[in-house]
């Protein structure tokens, strides 16, 4: 008997989204093999040039019975060349998200998303060639998906 209301991949979502947004896709360019450099995990050696790395927060569902919305917490690490090409990347990925609703997507429903905080903090776990930590804007945002009927 398979099992009711799974909820979607909310990372899977984001991810995809992103990806195809061409706007998004234009700063953050592709890797060796060709990906758009938007990722739930960092590759290692992390790229040299723009990308967004994306990680679902925990966070409860709208109701937990009957469980069928979820509203998920999302971290975007939006990293750029300098301060500037970082906060275009962030600001360009918040306008991709505005557009992310009401309607089907890689798996499930998207009914919205609810824009949070946005601020500057390098990351000093990534360094840059010269030493310093690596430019950063960092977006949080809440994604609500539904499994489809």
């Amino acid at each position: 008997m398979p099992i009711p209301n799974l909820l979607p991949d909310v990372e899977l979502i984001v991810r995809d989204h992103l990806v195809g947004f061409a706007e998004v896709a234009a700063i953050v360019g592709t890797d060796a093999a060709g990906e758009v450099r938007v990722f739930t995990r960092l590759p290692d050696p992390p790229p040299a040039g723009p990308f967004v790395r994306l990680r679902r927060l925990p966070s409860p569902p709208v109701r937990a019975r009957p469980l069928w919305l979820d509203a998920a917490a999302v971290q975007l690490d939006c990293y750029g060349g300098g301060q500037r090409q970082a906060n275009r990347l962030a600001e360009t990925v918040r306008a991709a998200l505005d557009q992310l609703a009401d309607g089907a997507v890689t798996e499930g429903v998207a009914t919205g998303v609810d824009q949070g905080a946005m601020g500057y903090l390098p990351d000093p776990d990534l360094l840059t060639e010269r030493g310093g930590a690596r430019e950063r804007y960092i977006v949080d945002v809440t994604v609500y998906t539904h499994p489809e009927r």
